[in-house]
């Protein structure tokens, strides 16, 4: 992805840290950087049949997936063509889906709580909706590229999701995506690979620590994530 929409994969994290005192690459632009479930994270998986019969149903499936807190179901809809491919999705899929956890704990700190939660839950969820809309798909064999015109006064350009086609179902084509074919983006995978431990034992702490009223103020959560 992008730098600005690989963010989402921590922004919940930043958005909190910066309140107490970070999506397929564009053009040119490289993706910037954010392995199996970790403690803390819950894993739900619906017995429900998922719909990944086109790159439009897979990306909803991806953001239901974050909303159920669903980590196995994200990780199924996405292809990983080697092993830095895979380590990077499942630092990716954790950290954002535990950011999401932790905003939902978040509105348990009272009304101010229940503000912040919203704010932040908009900031990962509903930015990563809005960057599967507006798309065209174009098909050639087993691959698939999911394109999305950005225009606005200053810039005109193309935002590019790429896609596999594993059986009947288009995966998220994540080293194609996430640029992870170029040097400059793999060495921020890995940059980000090592850096989520500490930020996954971070938010995994906190919500631990709301859902066992230890943390019961938003004041108290912002000491938290501030290291204090």
């Amino acid at each position: 992805m992008k730098r600005s929409t690989l963010a989402v994969a921590c922004i919940l994290v930043g958005a909190v840290a910066a309140f107490a005192q970070t999506a397929p690459r564009s053009g040119t632009t490289s993706p910037a950087t954010t392995t199996a479930p970790r403690l803390g994270t819950t894993t739900t998986t619906s017995k429900a049949a998922v719909d990944r019969s086109t790159p439009a149903k897979t990306w909803a499936a991806l953001c239901a997936a974050v909303k159920a807190g669903d980590l196995a179901g994200f990780r199924a809809s996405c292809y990983n063509k080697n092993e830095i491919s895979k380590l990077f999705m499942d630092a990716y899929s954790d950290t954002l889906i535990s950011s999401f956890q932790l905003a939902t704990a978040v509105a348990k700190l009272g009304a101010e709580g229940q503000t912040l939660s919203k704010s932040l839950q908009s900031s990962a969820y509903d930015d990563l909706v809005k960057s599967g809309q507006n798309r065209t798909t174009k098909i050639d064999g087993d691959s698939a590229q999911w394109i999305q015109s950005v225009t606005s006064t200053q810039i005109s350009a193309q935002q590019t999701m790429y896609f596999k086609k594993v059986g009947n179902d288009w995966l998220l084509d994540t080293e194609k995506s996430y640029g992870l074919d170029t040097s400059d983006s793999r060495k921020g995978a890995e940059e980000f690979i090592k850096d989520s431990d500490a930020t996954l034992k971070q938010l995994h702490g906190v919500i631990t620590d709301i859902d066992a009223k230890k943390i019961t103020t938003v004041q108290q959560m912002k000491d938290r994530m501030s290291g204090k």
